[in-house]
């Protein structure tokens, strides 16, 4: 499976997840936000350990290049790719169709996904000198 249609079945899998919840938000944008979050705690997450790595310690605040950046270009491309262009409805007719095996394992795999992007936040987190 190629990158794109990994993104796209990710969004689809999110997508299916704000369908099934009760939310007065359209179900596109709580995935489009979803996957952004996912994208800015792997980004956090690198960043960490980074500054662990080479020893760069350097103060972070939230109104600064380093962070508003990168937390625009991720806002933009998934804007982008799942907002302003819907050939991700494409997709999905093509994943309506995986069989109900394929979509559990697909389902497991988003969810060990979004449980290593957690977890490596968290890690990176907790003995980053950045945070405490």
């Amino acid at each position: 499976m190629n990158l794109k249609r990994a993104y796209y079945y990710l969004f689809y899998k999110f997508y299916q997840f704000a369908e099934a919840s009760p939310s007065t938000l359209p179900s596109d944008y709580v995935a489009a936000v979803t996957i952004g979050w996912l994208e800015v705690m792997l980004w956090a997450s690198l960043k960490l350990y980074y500054s662990e790595i080479f020893h760069e310690f350097d103060h972070l605040s939230f109104i600064s290049f380093q962070i508003l950046v990168p937390f625009f270009i991720i806002a933009i491309a998934n804007y982008w790719a799942f907002i302003h262009n819907e050939n991700w409805k494409v997709y999905f007719k093509k994943f309506d169709k995986l069989s109900e095996e394929k979509n559990d394992n697909g389902t497991l795999v988003v969810i060990g996904v979004v449980l290593f992007v957690i977890l490596n936040f968290v890690i990176g987190a907790h003995f980053s000198p950045l945070i405490k």
